[in-house]
Formats: structure tokens, C-alpha cells, sequence
């Protein structure tokens, strides 16, 4: 009887293990290191309309274990790659991150946001969230990104409001789905 139950602790301890080293933010953003492709969209604000683009995007993870680099490239047609960089940084606590976003011609952008991991089941299906309040369009809005891992699957939906109006009043901002490359491109 000893034995069997010590046999059932030592087959279940690697998943109990697993479980509860990815409980992190930051954790779970070590998770994604490598390439993905996909799309995004988003609404473009004159039509009110979806637009999609093909993407592609390669984070990597600085020794620190708090601080990450992201690279992206959005077909904006036309032969026109359009290229976004942000370094990510959590915070010792892990419950917010800041962002500094570089894009050709416009401003170095710095943003920080709270965030909330929502579920974990294992390393490769997690959903979290990110939480600001800052400029959609010329609106001060309440700003909210949920992040959705599920296997090789990443998607990221942007939703906005205006600051004091309903919970009900989120609306679809942008989207990303990206799915794990097994070998970066060069």
C-alpha cells in the first residue's frame, strides 16, 4: 500500500512541479520565447472597419528573467514591412510591465500596465490579462488586452472604452493569432 502511493506521488510530482513553476507573468512570457507568425487585425478608425495583415514576430528573453525583446514585422502590402521593437520589462513583483515601443518615424513610446494572470494549466495554456488607462485615438479609455495561450496558438485581443463608461462598452480594438515557427527566419 506504501508503495503504491508513494508510486502515484512520484508519477504525479513532475505535473504538480510543472503547474506550479509557470504561475508567473513573467513566467508565462518565458513561455513564448522563439518565432510566431500570423495576422493582425484591427479596426481601422475612418471605416470602422477590420483590416488584416500578415505578421511575424520573434521574442527573445534577456538573462535577467524579468526583461524581454520583441521584434515585429507587419506586410503593410506594397512590398511595405512595416517594423515594431519593444524591450518589456516586468516589475520584482511581476504584477505590472512596462513597455518601450520603437516604430520607424514615430516617437519612442513608454507604457506600463498591470497584469493579471487569470489561469494556468501547464506551460502551454494560460490566459492572462494587461490593464492601462491611456489614449485610443484622442479618447482617454480604459485599455485591456487579454492574452490566450493555447498550445502553439498565441492570441491577443485589444479592448478599449472610454474612461467611466460601462463595463459593456469594451469593444474590439485589434487582435493578433499567432502560431509557433519551429525554426526562426533569418
Amino acid at each position: 500500500m506504501i508503495r503504491s502511493v508513494l508510486s502515484l506521488f512520484v508519477t504525479l510530482l513532475p505535473s504538480f512541479g510543472l503547474a506550479a513553476a509557470v504561475t508567473s507573468a513573467v513566467d508565462l512570457e518565458a513561455t513564448l520565447t522563439g518565432c510566431w507568425s500570423g495576422v493582425l487585425q484591427y479596426r481601422d478608425y475612418q471605416s470602422n472597419r477590420m483590416v488584416e495583415l500578415p505578421m511575424h514576430t520573434k521574442i527573445v528573453a534577456v538573462g535577467d528573467h524579468r526583461t524581454f525583446l520583441r521584434e515585429s514585422g507587419f506586410d503593410d502590402g506594397a512590398n511595405k514591412i512595416v517594423y515594431i521593437t519593444t524591450l518589456t520589462q516586468f516589475s520584482p513583483t511581476g504584477d505590472s510591465v512596462t513597455y518601450a515601443t520603437s516604430r520607424a518615424g514615430t516617437p519612442l513610446e513608454l507604457t506600463t500596465e498591470e497584469v493579471v494572470v487569470e489561469t494556468v494549466r501547464d506551460s502551454a495554456h494560460w490566459r492572462e490579462q494587461y490593464r492601462r488607462v491611456g489614449l485610443d485615438g484622442d479618447t482617454e479609455s480604459d485599455i485591456r488586452v487579454d492574452v490566450t495561450r493555447d498550445g502553439e496558438r498565441l492570441v491577443s485581443e485589444k479592448h478599449v472604452k472610454g474612461v467611466g463608461e460601462p463595463v459593456e462598452a469594451f469593444q474590439l480594438r485589434n487582435r493578433t493569432e499567432l502560431h509557433r515557427l519551429t525554426a526562426c527566419e533569418e
